[in-house]
Parts: structure tokens; sequence; C-alpha cells
């Protein structure tokens, strides 16, 4: 990867598509999620347990 800014930006992408596909998200993930968010300029993450 040229940068890590890259190679953070493609695991925050990466898990963002496969996380429609879980059944049940890991407790940690929403403040994983949103500190990915706010570091790339996303939307928070809203997840429903």
């Amino acid at each position: 990867f040229p940068s890590d800014e890259a190679a953070t930006k493609l695991l925050f992408l990466a898990l963002r598509n496969i996380e429609k596909d879980w059944k049940m998200p890991q407790r940690t993930w929403k403040l994983a999620a949103n500190q990915f968010a706010i570091m790339f300029g996303e939307e928070p993450v809203r997840i429903s347990v």
C-alpha cells in the first residue's frame, strides 16, 4: 500500500461491505465503525440489536 491511510481505508471499506451479511453484530463493532467513519468522513454507523 502506498500509505498507512490507504491500507486503513481499504480495511474500512471491506468491513463496511461484509457487515451487511452479519446475522448479529459484534459488541465492539459499533465503536470501531464509528471511529472509521469519523476518520473518513462517512455517516455514523447505526446498528440495531
